[in-house]
């Protein structure tokens, strides 16, 4: 739905490694036409045959205790993942752009001015895993705090 409550068509493009959608009008635009299906069927194989068995990609995660740190975090791409690493190591976290990489430091206060943290506070995420200030570096114990 539009911002004024009306309703925008929207179709679902689907290829052998990407789900492109558009809207209707953004569709007609294009040069994408309709397709008998034996041709559609012949160039799809000859597609999908293409695409190698495995693919290599990063992915940047925000992990841990996601709720108290959720406004902190960009209001973009809130794709929430769950994955299992080769060696079997469960992970679960929100992505993160990496445009959006600069911002999420910046947010929890790691990088170049980032502190050491002498301890860690029992009363919630005060310091995220190696040992740098984040969220609340006055309220954390940290020496060089802010």
């Amino acid at each position: 739905m539009l911002d004024d409550g009306t309703v925008e068509r929207r179709v679902r493009l689907l290829r052998p490694m990407e789900r492109l959608t558009v809207t209707v009008a953004e569709l007609a635009r294009s040069h994408w036409r309709p397709a008998e299906p034996e041709a559609f069927a012949a160039v799809w194989e000859t597609e999908a045959a293409a695409v190698p068995e495995f693919a290599t990609s990063t992915l940047h995660l925000v992990t841990g205790l996601l709720l108290p740190v959720w406004q902190h975090l960009p209001d973009t791409n809130l794709r929430v993942v769950r994955l299992q690493t080769d060696d079997g190591e469960r992970i679960i976290g929100r992505v993160v752009a990496p445009e959006a990489l600069a911002e999420v430091e910046r947010n929890f206060g790691a990088g170049a001015g980032a502190v050491p943290c002498p301890r860690r506070s029992r009363r919630g995420p005060r310091c995220w895993r190696g040992g740098q200030c984040c969220i609340w570096p006055t309220s954390c114990g940290c020496a060089g705090s802010r």
